[in-house]
């Protein structure tokens, strides 16, 4: 079982790297967590707790989707965490 600690405090958890949609390895999801294949992962992102990722969406370097949260389809992240819900459709910018 591949582990990786999330900086949230606790600690190791079962956890993979997502294979973006051009094949290559993208950031790290926790098992719990759901990102759609049609998603990309940038490297240094990463997506844990029960957060979800829908269809076509972005999640950029550096950004960390956590809690509850969902980012709907077609929806961009720069470089920041998202920690509840996030709009349809829609692109979050330095989000905190």
């Amino acid at each position: 079982m591949t582990t990786h600690d999330f900086e949230d405090g606790k600690g190791e958890v079962p956890a993979h790297r997502h294979v973006n949609p051009d094949g290559f390895l993208g950031g790290w999801v926790a098992d719990t967590a759901y990102v759609d294949p049609t998603s990309y992962v940038m490297w240094s992102a990463k997506v844990y707790d029960t957060a979800k990722v829908l269809e076509n969406s972005e999640i950029s370097t550096g950004s960390r989707v956590y809690g509850n949260s969902v980012v709907e389809a077609n929806s961009v992240t720069w470089i920041g965490s998202i920690n509840h819900w996030m709009p349809r459709n829609g692109s979050l910018y330095n989000c905190v």
